[in-house]
C-alpha cells in the first residue's frame, strides 16, 4: 500500500514546523550543516517509526520530509548568507 501523504495529518504537522527547523540548521556553520541534516533525518525516521510505519514507509515519509527541509533550509542559507 503507498502512502498517502496528502491526507497524513503528521506529515502535514512536521511540515508546518519546517520553516522554524531551516532556521536553526541555518546557524550552524556551513561546513557542520551537513551533519546537522543528517540528525534531522533520523529525528524524522524514528518520528514515522514511532508513528506506526513500517521500514519502507518510514524511510518514503522521513525522505518526503527531508526534500522540503533540504529546499527550505537552502532558502534560509541564501536569505542569512
Amino acid at each position: 500500500m503507498a502512502l498517502d501523504l496528502e491526507s497524513d495529518t503528521l506529515f502535514s504537522n512536521v511540515l508546518a514546523g519546517l520553516p522554524r527547523v531551516a532556521e536553526v540548521i541555518a546557524t550552524v556553520p556551513e561546513g557542520k550543516r551537513s551533519l546537522a541534516l543528517d540528525a534531522a533525518q533520523q529525528g524524522y525516521l524514528r518520528i514515522a517509526r514511532g508513528a506506526g510505519y513500517d521500514e519502507a514507509e518510514a524511510q518514503e515519509w522521513s525522505s518526503a520530509v527531508m526534500v522540503r527541509l533540504r529546499a527550505e533550509s537552502a532558502r534560509e542559507a541564501d536569505t542569512t548568507g
